[in-house]
């Protein structure tokens, strides 16, 4: 009873009564364009899918509305990203990085000893885990206006 999902992807509509009164979304496909406050609950997902997810709320307004905990994209910008892909025209993940407000989240909170010994290398897997949003503000700074320019998002 209640649990709404879509198809593009498994949203859940939190109820009046929660804390955020907002949609947590698992995008499964590109198309993951919100109108509405949304957490996308990404972590371990493929550089791409958060690239997508990105453009397809590429607006100041959509952006504000949104935030990602997934992998680090601090992280990609560091360690992860080839010189092909930074200047993929597609890639928009390092493109925005400038104006990303990024948290760190902890993901080692396992104490039992068992756990930890089952998980073994597979806990690294989301060591980089973090929470992205985008604060209008930042959107529409000077810093940020050449991203909204004519021509900064591919066709």
């Amino acid at each position: 009873e209640g649990d709404d999902r879509e198809h593009r992807g498994s949203a859940m509509e939190l109820d009046e009564t929660s804390v955020a009164s907002r949609r947590l979304l698992f995008p499964t496909t590109a198309s993951s364009t919100t109108a509405t406050s949304t957490l996308f609950y990404m972590p371990h997902c493929p550089f791409r899918l958060y690239s997508n997810v990105v453009w397809a709320n590429w607006d100041p307004q959509l952006l504000s509305h949104i935030a990602i905990i997934g992998n680090s994209f601090a992280a990609y910008d560091e360690r992860c990203v080839s010189a092909a892909v930074r200047e993929e025209p597609t890639n928009c993940v390092l493109k925005i990085l400038g104006v990303t407000q990024e948290v760190p989240l902890p993901c080692n909170s396992a104490k039992d000893e068992r756990v930890l010994q089952k998980l073994g290398a597979g806990l690294n897997a989301f060591g980089d885990l973090a929470a992205m949003s985008w604060p209008l503000e930042g959107l529409v700074s000077e810093e940020a206006a050449s991203l909204w320019e004519p021509g900064a998002r591919p066709p």
